[in-house]
Parts: structure tokens; C-alpha cells; sequence
């Protein structure tokens, strides 16, 4: 039985500074789910020879939000038995339009969804889409291995599974369980699952939260706090440094949930890495940090530590299950992890009910001015539109706080009660005017496309074509044919062309993404319409030409200069063939 695992990674993130070492929100992403759920077929005897399992890792963005022709073909040329979703909140509508364009061309098709997107509301997700047949809720681990082991027949008898019975009719597994001893599951990496093509490594040392933040949905998941085996991180470690990756992300709610499990990742730190080789960025609770703590990270090469700090109004920080802010406990904990040499990025939130348009602007003051008093620590400021999430405790109490949302792709928030649109779109402009002027703030998409449009609906967000520009329209595909021969996928020196996307609102019209070898750094490629009065690294007949970089290591200098002017080139040379 042939199965593909299907995943969508956004090739967009954050604005800013470009070519800002801002892991968090880099482009070099990928799906860790898929990987893990592979590993545990393989690691299971029974599974393994049932099942063979290839993997698919997709860019989509906010203005190129459907899966290609092509990238349907290729998942349909595994001749696949069953294709299996792993549903994000920025994934999830995607997904399900592919899921029905496969399963028109293979009706047979078995379409399996996972995920945060679908788990909480399994039955919903069923009625919603008629080519799903098999939702996985929660942790899904156990129940794909037990999927693969039967064959992926009679699934209503999985736990954790809601799907079609041989009726048609929507049936639930009453039980749902979790992975108790995480020490069980085996690493995606040591079993050859997995091998990103990115320069850092996602780590799971833990799941769970002790904190019940009402924008997140682990405050609604039981379990506790689980951590995996000393052993694997270990190896995964080694493993990291064995094949060149430059760093590490650790992918939990946070790593210093109580000191001895930090001292204890602090240790495999110091046995696996002890020359400090791999670049570290890694969740911190600023609340629980203490100078026991703080003596603890300033072992660790911690070039990014993320503090979610969400916003200084004291009537926002309650609606979302925080403490308010201790101003000077703070900033001596900045202080302190300054002294240690560490960066810190720091996360806050627009949208947050009981917030004003004044609240949210103090907030972005006060951190300004942390920014000149630390200098050395604040790397940057990254702020998210609140997205009301399922599973949260703010999606349960959508209806009492009036929440409208998005109705595609992440569910942003349009209004509530406390807060109209009109003063999310004027959150939304003072943050994109604080970017322009401190280029260490970060915003999202759909803060400039809101900004400029004036709008929170889906026609604030670029349609699947790149938009006409000065005189200018094409669709992707033409954008690709431009770079003719270069398709995505060949490697020309040292460069490996990705894939193509629309630039976010204001920052041009298409953005081609290049992979260099061996992990030594990504480049990003930008054609905006022609201006002769705007600077630009080169020009074509029709375009201006930008470039920028992000995780440069081991480049020769000028390399991604080099690469721009051969873009332009060929761009240049099929521009005249055009013409």
C-alpha cells in the first residue's frame, strides 16, 4: 500500500529587516509532523511491511494559496492508495481543495487529514469536505501506525479516529488518547525519515504547558507536560552536527517550564554539542526565568531566545490568561541575558480583546525604548495579528466575545465586540508606519495588505495571479517561464532554484527562492515593475531587481550578488525573445 504524507510550509512569513537571522520566522521551514508520523510506521514491524511512505513538503502563501497543476501530478504520480493531510490553520483550505481535485482524478483514493486544523472538530471537518474519509484527532502517532498496520481498513475502530463507515455515515472512536512516555517515539532523523533541506533542525524535547493562554490551543490539551528521551535528543544532537546543520529550533511552548528539565537539556547541550557548534533558538517563559535559570542559559549558545510578551495593556494580558506586566522584573531579566550575551526576539499580539489603538501603540513605544536601552539583546520585535485558533480558549468563546473571523485560510480576526474593524485596520497601520521607521519590528502579511487596502476581508488578499502593476500582469507560471531554462528543482552551480511566489503586498510583484548547497544559505530574488527613479540592484526591459540573503554560511563573497545579475540576465534574454 502506497501512502503519501502531504504538507503545505509557507513560503511567507514576517516582514522586516531583509535578510534579518530571524529563525522563528525564516523561510527555510519545513513540516515536522510528516516526518515523525513516518518514523513510527517504519519503527513498527507490523506497519513497515504494509506500507511504503513518501513524504511532500509544499511552499503556499497568503497570494499563491493552491497547490499547482504540477504539484498535484507529482503526488498523483506515486500512484497513491492513500494521501494523508497535515492540516495548519494556513493550510488547511489548500489541503481540501487538493484533496478534492485528487480524489476527482483517483476516486478510489483513501484521503487521511491530521492536524490542529481538524482535530477539534473532526465531524465539522467530514461535512465539510466530501473527499475527506478519515480524520486523525490529537496526537496522531498511534493511530497511523495502527491505520498502516490494518491497512486502513475498518478505521472507526481506531482510537482517535473519526471517519466514514461502510454506510457512509460519520462515525467517532470514543477514545482519545496521547503519547504518555514520548521516550517511545522514534526520531524522524536517525531513521532516515527525514532529511530537511534547511539549514537548522526542529527538535521536540517536550510537549505540553503548564500556562492556559487563551489565544493557544494547548491550553484546552490534557496530558502535562511529557518529555522526549534524554537519549534521542542526543543522538538527534549529534546527528545535527554529524550532516552539517548550523543550528537547532526547539519546537515546544518552552524550554524552562521548571529548572531541573532545563538543567537537564542543559547538560545534553554540554555532553553532544561541546564546542557549541550548533546556533540555538529556543521558547523561554520570560515569567519563569529566575537567576538560577539565567546562570543555566548562559551556557548555551542562544543566538535567538523567543519571549512571548503580547502586549503591556494589563486589560489585554488578562483576556488572553496573562499576569500583567512587571516592568522591572523584566527588564532585569533583559538585562541580565544581555550580560550573558543572548538575543532575544520578542513576540506581541494586535487584535487582543481588551486592547485599544492606544494600548497597542504604548506597547510598541515602550518596547522602542527597550530596544535603545538593550541594544545588544533585542534582536527584534515580531507582531502577529490575533488568529483565532481551534482548540483555543478564545475559539470557545468566539460567540460571547463577538469574534468574526477570516473564513479562509488562517482565521484572522475581523472584529469583536471590544474591537471594530476600523480600529484593527488602524493597529494595522501603525505597526507597518513603526516598521518602515525601526526596521527591528516585524509585522505579518496581512498587516501591510490591511495597511494599504483598508479592508479585512479576503479581498484585501492578492488573488492567485500576481496583480497587474504598472502596466504589468502575469501569472506564476509566466513569472517561471521568464527564468527559462531554470526550472525549480535544478541546481546551476551551487544554486538550487526552489519554487516562485507572489511578493507580499508593497514589496514587488514575484519572488524567486534559491537553495544554495550544502546548507550554506538561501537567497530570495524580487521583481517589482519598472521605476527608473527607484534604486534597484539591475533592471530588466520590465522590472526592477532585488535581492537579499538569509543564513549565509561559507558563501564566497558576492555569490548572491552573482546570482541576482544571472536572473536578471535571463530574464533580460527572454523578455527580447518575447517581445
Amino acid at each position: 500500500m502506497k501512502i503519501v504524507l502531504v504538507a503545505v510550509t509557507p513560503a511567507e512569513h514576517a516582514i522586516g529587516t531583509p535578510g534579518a537571522p530571524n529563525r522563528d520566522f525564516a523561510f527555510s521551514s519545513y513540516n515536522y509532523a510528516i516526518g515523525l508520523l513516518k518514523a513510527c510506521a517504519l519503527d513498527d514491524p507490523a506497519a513497515r511491511q504494509r506500507v511504503e511512505i513518501s513524504l511532500r513538503d509544499l511552499p503556499v502563501s497568503r497570494t499563491y494559496d493552491a497547490l499547482s497543476p504540477a504539484q498535484l501530478q507529482d503526488i498523483l504520480a506515486e500512484e497513491p492508495d492513500v494521501v494523508g493531510l497535515s492540516c495548519y490553520c494556513w493550510s488547511l483550505d489548500v489541503l481540501l481543495d487538493a484533496a478534492a481535485a485528487l480524489k476527482k482524478q483517483r476516486p478510489r483514493l483513501v484521503v487521511l487529514a491530521g492536524g490542529p486544523s481538524v482535530s477539534f472538530d473532526a465531524t465539522r471537518a467530514l461535512s465539510r469536505s466530501d473527499a475527506l474519509d478519515i480524520v486523525v484527532r490529537g496526537e496522531g502517532e498511534d493511530a497511523f501506525v495502527e491505520l498502516c498496520r490494518r491497512g486502513f481498513a475498518r478505521p472507526w475502530e481506531v482510537p482517535n479516529v473519526t471517519c466514514r463507515d461502510a454506510q457512509g455515515q460519520v462515525v467517532g472512536h470514543p477514545d482519545e488518547g496521547i503519547i504518555e512516555d514520548l521516550a517511545r517515539l522514534p526520531s524522524p532523523y536517525l531513521t532516515g525519515a527525514l532529511q530537511p533541506q534547511a539549514p537548522t533542525l526542529l527538535l521536540e524535547p517536550s510537549r505540553g504547558c503548564r500556562f492556559r493562554c487563551a489565544f493557544c490551543a494547548w491550553s484546552t490539551r490534557r496530558g502535562g507536560m511529557r518529555h522526549a528521551s534524554p537519549k534521542r535528543i542526543g543522538a538527534e544532537l549529534r546527528w545535527a552536527i554529524d550532516h552539517g546543520y548550523q543550528g537547532v529550533n526547539f519546537c515546544d511552548t518552552a524550554i524552562n517550564h521548571d529548572t531541573e528539565s532545563l538543567r537537564a537539556l542543559c547538560d545534553l547541550l554540554a555532553r553532544h554539542d561541546p564546542e557549541r557548534k550548533l546556533s540555538l533558538s529556543l521558547f523561554v517563559r520570560h515569567e519563569r526565568l529566575d537567576q538560577e535559570q539565567i546562570d543555566l542559559l548562559a551556557g548555551l549558545r542562544c543566538d535567538e531566545i523567543i519571549l512571548g510578551f503580547e502586549s503591556t495593556n494589563p486589560a489585554a494580558l488578562k483576556a488572553c490568561g496573562k499576569a500583567p506586566l512587571d516592568r522591572a522584573a523584566f527588564e532585569s531579566r533583559l538585562q541580565a541575558l544581555q550580560q550573558a550575551g543572548h538575543r532575544v526576539t520578542l513576540s506581541i499580539m494586535s487584535g487582543l480583546p481588551g486592547d485599544t489603538v492606544d494600548g497597542f501603540r504604548a506597547t510598541l513605544d515602550y518596547l522602542e525604548g527597550l530596544m535603545a536601552r538593550f541594544p545588544e539583546c533585542i534582536n527584534f520585535v515580531c507582531c502577529f495579528w490575533l488568529a483565532v485558533l481551534p482548540g483555543t480558549r478564545f475559539s470557545a468563546m468566539a460567540q460571547e466575545r463577538g469574534f468574526e473571523t477570516l473564513q479562509r485560510g488562517t482565521p484572522y480576526l475581523m472584529s469583536s465586540r471590544e474591537l471594530g474593524s476600523e480600529e484593527l485596520i488602524q493597529m494595522a497601520r501603525v505597526l507597518v508606519e513603526r516598521v518602515h521607521r525601526n526596521p527591528r519590528f516585524r509585522c505579518e502579511e496581512i498587516h501591510r495588505e490591511v495597511a494599504a487596502s483598508g479592508r479585512i476581508d479576503q479581498a484585501a488578499r492578492r488573488p492567485l495571479s500576481v496583480s497587474q502593476v504598472a502596466g504589468h500582469a502575469g501569472t506564476l507560471d509566466e513569472f517561471a517561464a521568464l527564468l527559462s531554462p531554470w526550472k525549480a528543482g535544478e541546481r546551476r552551480g551551487i544554486w538550487e532554484l526552489v519554487d516562485l511566489c507572489a511578493a507580499p503586498a508593497g514589496e514587488g510583484l514575484v519572488t524567486y527562492r534559491f537553495r544554495a548547497a550544502a546548507g550554506q544559505g538561501e537567497a530570495y530574488v524580487t521583481l517589482s515593475a519598472l521605476d527608473p527613479s527607484r534604486p534597484c540592484f539591475a533592471r530588466t526591459r520590465g522590472y526592477n531587481v532585488y535581492y537579499r540573503s538569509e543564513h549565509e554560511v561559507g558563501l564566497a563573497q558576492g555569490s548572491v550578488a552573482r546570482l541576482a545579475s544571472v536572473v536578471a540576465r535571463l530574464i533580460t534574454g527572454n523578455e527580447r525573445q518575447d517581445a
